[in-house]
């Protein structure tokens, strides 16, 4: 009889319309996506019971109200059958058919609008890496979604729907958004208890995208930080490893550049600086050049990355040393050796990046794919200009940390040798030293200017953290 499901599949497979393994006593596609698995048994079955008289009558009763000239009076005049073991579907075609192609409508709508927002959003990274990873965030949402636990479904309509609200300035989108981003975070913390999930990419990609949604609202200051501490605790949960290829590479790399600025506003080293998240960058060199992906322009980014995310665990130990009492020479020493060392590393690759990027234009680099490889000509500006600017700002802070260091130096040996007045002077730290504190509130879009504010995201990410403080 038509409505009754065919498959042997699990109840909550049928509902979502995909195949189920069959898997006892649960599927392993429910279990994947941390939701419970409704079982294999038929809840209802369909039996025409109905005895041939009964049926007979229930015919010339339809054939009576036939009749009416209107349908909802014919339907409040239809006598029930007296038989209650037949079970009679009402309901038509359309109003089966027609949920669920608006359901299918909804969600194409929100897989497009997640695109218009990648592309506003950070339109000059994506498309720097887009080609070069696995699997892009796009591609990702649109062919991918189908086996995705609810959190990050929830956390893809939550940012498409507040990217409407204030792309057309629709307070009401705007309120939605957040009642489906707190939809969103519930499902997540669900998740994360069960700690088989805590390692799977669909809880870090919803994560991700939370935390770019507490950004783009900014409906706090400091309200981003608190979700990518829990990011940050995630990936390193995951291991290096986890990120090597496939879509967990493209998580690292499009929400890297945040991690930078999430530790040099806590005044924190960042977990990247350790050699084994280190490695994986230059790991991925070496895979997109086996894939023929390479690109000189793209190294050159990388190799800076890679040092960039040493400064905030310099400049730590720098107000560490700052701050002591009683410091070992040895371990002065050490510090201002290893920001020596980062600078000119960095000094000599911002040297190389200026080179091919002034010595080559528009017209000649499209001609070089030695250069860009599959980064997009009309890109390429932006990606250098912002990586440039990003790695004289990291040479500007470890310029500034050498003479703090050594300032600190001839203080302390002038204080031990003298008691004029100058001993007792207060040293400033190394962030009053950079002019002005490391602030939260710079990486939070200015709701006045969504989509000024939008490509600002672009800039942090291009610039690999380093606009987020001030120089």
């Amino acid at each position: 009889m038509v409505g009754v499901p065919r498959s042997n599949g699990c109840r909550t497979c049928l509902q979502r319309r995909v195949k189920c393994d069959e898997a006892q006593p649960e599927c392993r596609r429910c279990q994947a996506r941390g939701i419970e698995c409704g079982g294999y048994r038929k809840p209802m079955k369909f039996h025409n019971n109905t005895p041939v008289s009964e049926r007979t009558k229930s015919s010339s009763s339809s054939t009576n109200t036939t009749k009416c000239r209107d349908r909802r009076q014919c339907v409040k005049q239809q006598v029930a059958p007296p038989s209650r073991k037949a079970v009679v579907l009402r309901t038509s075609m359309d109003e089966v058919v027609a949920p669920n192609l608006a359901g299918v409508a909804v969600e194409m709508q929100q897989k497009e609008v997640f695109c218009l927002f990648v592309a506003a959003a950070f339109p000059s990274l994506f498309s720097a890496y887009s080609a070069r990873v696995e699997i892009n965030w796009v591609d990702f949402v649109r062919y991918h979604m189908r086996s995705a636990p609810d959190a990050l479904v929830w956390a893809v309509r939550s940012i498409t729907t507040l990217y409407a609200g204030k792309h057309y300035k629709d307070q009401g989108k705007v309120i939605a958004s957040r009642h489906m981003y707190s939809f969103a975070l519930r499902n997540l913390t669900h998740l994360l208890r069960n700690a088989k999930f805590n390692k799977a990419d669909g809880p870090l990609a919803a994560a991700t995208l939370l935390g770019l949604y507490e950004i783009v609202d900014g409906t706090g200051q400091h309200s981003w930080l608190t979700h990518t501490g829990g990011i940050s605790t995630l990936f390193r949960l995951r291991g290096a490893s986890a990120h090597r290829t496939g879509f967990g590479r493209t998580i690292l790399v499009s929400f890297r550049s945040f991690l930078v600025a999430d530790a040099f506003t806590r005044g924190e080293p960042s977990f990247l600086a350790q050699e084994e998240w280190r490695s994986i960058f230059l790991d991925g060199i070496t895979a997109d050049r086996k894939r023929g992906k390479g690109t000189e322009l793209g190294d050159l980014v990388e190799y800076a990355f890679n040092e960039i995310t040493l400064c905030p665990g310099l400049l730590a130990r720098t107000n560490t040393i700052i701050a002591a009492e009683d410091v070992l020479s040895s371990e002065r020493s050490t510090l201002l050796h290893e920001i020596t060392s980062t600078l000119e590393n960095l000094t000599n690759l911002h040297s190389q990046l200026t080179v091919r990027f002034l010595e080559n234009s528009e017209k000649s680099m499209a001609k070089r794919s030695d250069i860009i490889g599959p980064i997009p000509v009309k890109v390429v500006g932006d990606f250098a200009k912002f990586s440039l600017q990003g790695m004289q700002m990291a040479i500007s802070l470890l310029h500034q940390l050498q003479l703090l260091i050594k300032a600190d130096s001839v203080r302390r040996l002038h204080d031990s040798q003298t008691t004029d007045p100058w001993r007792n002077m207060n040293v400033p730290t190394a962030a009053e030293l950079l002019q002005g504190d490391i602030q939260a509130k710079d990486i939070v879009p200015s709701p006045s200017d969504q989509e000024g504010s939008l490509k600002w995201l672009d800039q942090i990410g291009l610039s690999m953290g380093m606009l987020a403080i001030k120089t």
